[in-house]
């Protein structure tokens, strides 16, 4: 990738690497696995890695036993799976049935789960056999109708033991992957592939629709962007249900014919040596990863591995480049999101530490104030995009058309962040304008936090702030007032680890007297955010309380 630096002008926009008409991940799996078949291709864990012809077999068979299911063209399919092979399958097999997945996130649960199946509009759900207690304990009311238990001959055994609605019937994973082959025919750049349910900051999570060409130029972009080649290997402890494991991990590796390895879970212990047997040449991480692999002793393999690019999402607060010299990586940082893929990357060569980077090539891209008018350079402003390709760009909100046409208004979508530009034409990240939290690689609403918390007894008001982390990103604090007297911070954390998935579980409890509000009553958490962790916050992890992922999620 070429990059005229000096002058900060974007990269010279080059054709992708499929014509419009063949964005479709039917026609690259079938063309890739019929001109490779043997190709080592997918692991996870320890496991061998898979050969892209058997993957794109198994991958037709379970389109079959979609279609066996009553699923036709155009239907929703939720995915409550973990990183797995049995994933891998269920979002190619919804592909080549025509079908449209919806990876819901493993760690969900009560109500939130319950928002998420209700509102896709599925009736098939394909879940792991740990996850069905939580599934079937929301069903009802959902439209769901049949749960297949992914790997297990035996639904019936699998759902002895949990209380299933009597609407709810059973399909075993067999009669899935070793149903006669079906490939639906005629699908179009623009037809969605998938639903991914992203964190709301104003309301409930919403659907943001995929179409297939979107996910191609995602993969397309970011791979160039990174210096994928043919055979590399790229490493990616991210969760399958994220779009990025999908879009940007295994696509990726799939169009510019490599391979991917994946892990349920990341761990700095041993993990150079880990990459050097897996061959990995390219490191997917999240806001954590680098810290916590630069606080490890120095070993002589830091530098025994293949890894040439390691992306970090953002690029490490403190400590980069010298991770890069420990190391012998390059890191590279970017910026997008659910709704718009890679719209600015830091170049390959001259690349700014502490910058998200330059506007990509295929984008049009503005830093607007609150009229939508542009701002000077210096100055921060609200970035906003717009595709230049067909397809490679969210078409909406699923259901949603006034949150969709809010987002786009004037016809740019509106992101929610907020960045300068500098003389030399790179972007910096200034802060979200939006109500969101980062938190270990994930996007946490502040609203369903505080809506799920509001009907805890001893709480009358509750805020949820994010406060900069030791590690990278942002941990949970909790700001609010209580109901009565005598609220304790230990027991509203315990609580909290009951009614919360694990990463949105606060960190920090703060009681004040009152929060600060606007004359329309509205939280000035920016306030909030300025006195951050007071004297008189309880510190979960100063009390010995950590809060762990779920092991089968």
């Amino acid at each position: 990738m070429s990059t005229d630096v000096a002058a900060g002008s974007s990269p010279p926009r080059s054709k992708r690497l499929l014509p419009v008409e063949e964005r479709t991940l039917d026609r690259l799996l079938l063309s890739r696995a019929d001109a490779a078949p043997d190709a080592p291709f997918f692991s996870v864990g320890d496991s061998p890695s898979a050969p892209l012809g058997d993957l794109a077999d198994a991958a037709m068979r379970f389109a079959g036993g979609l279609r066996s299911l009553g699923v036709r063209r155009g239907d929703r399919v939720a995915l409550v799976l973990p990183t797995s092979q049995a994933a891998l399958l269920a979002w190619w097999g919804c592909a080549l049935a025509g079908a449209v997945e919806v990876p819901v996130n493993t760690l969900l649960t009560g109500e939130l789960l319950r928002h998420v199946l209700s509102d896709c509009g599925a009736e098939v759900v394909i879940c792991s056999r740990p996850l069905l207690p939580a599934v079937c304990e929301v069903a009802a009311g959902t439209g769901l109708h049949t749960v297949v238990v992914a790997d297990d001959p035996d639904p019936d055994a699998a759902l002895a033991d949990v209380a299933v609605p009597d609407h709810l019937r059973s399909e075993g994973w067999d009669a899935l992957t070793s149903a006669t082959p079906y490939v639906e025919q005629g699908i179009r750049v623009g037809d969605p592939i998938a639903v991914m349910y992203t964190s709301g900051t104003t309301g409930s999570a919403k659907g943001v629709v995929c179409p297939q060409g979107y996910f191609m130029c995602w993969a397309d972009d970011t791979g160039r962007a990174v210096d994928f080649r043919p055979g590399d290997t790229l490493y990616s402890p991210l969760p399958m249900f994220h779009i990025t494991a999908q879009a940007v991990n295994v696509q990726l590796a799939l169009l510019h014919a490599g391979r991917v390895a994946m892990d349920r879970r990341f761990s700095p212990s041993g993990f150079w040596p880990r990459m050097a047997r897996l061959g990995a040449t390219h490191v997917w991480s999240f806001g954590s990863m680098t810290p916590l692999l630069q606080r490890a002793p120095a070993e002589d393999s830091d530098r025994q591995h293949d890894v040439r690019v390691l992306w970090s999402i953002p690029w490490p607060a403190t400590g980069g480049m010298e991770f890069q010299e420990r190391f012998g990586v390059q890191i590279l940082s970017g910026y997008g999101s659910t709704e718009q893929g890679l719209t600015i990357v830091q170049p390959l060569a001259g690349a700014r530490p502490g910058t998200l980077g330059l506007p990509t090539p295929h984008y049009e891209l503005r830093l607007v104030g609150e009229g939508d008018e542009e701002v000077p350079e210096g100055e921060a402003g609200e970035i906003v995009v717009r595709p230049r390709d067909p397809f490679s760009m969210m078409q909406g909100y699923l259901g949603r058309e006034e949150a969709t046409l809010s987002a786009w208004r004037n016809l740019w979508y509106h992101t929610g962040d907020l960045a300068r530009r500098r003389p030399d034409g790179f972007l910096e990240f200034v802060e979200r304008s939006n109500d969101a939290i980062r938190r270990r690689g994930e996007n946490i609403s502040a609203f369903e936090i505080e809506s799920t918390l509001a009907v805890v007894e001893g709480i009358d008001e509750v805020a949820a702030i994010g406060v900069p982390s030791e590690l990278g990103d942002q941990d949970v604090m909790l700001v609010l007032t209580e109901r009565g007297e005598g609220l304790d911070p230990r027991t509203l954390f315990e609580r909290c680890r009951e009614l919360l998935p694990y990463y949105m579980v606060p960190r920090y409890i703060r009681v004040v007297a009152e929060l600060p509000k606007t004359p329309s009553l509205r939280v000035q958490k920016f306030l909030l955010r300025a006195e951050g962790v007071t004297a008189d916050t309880w510190d979960a992890e100063a009390a010995g309380l950590r809060v762990r992922r779920p092991a089968e999620a």
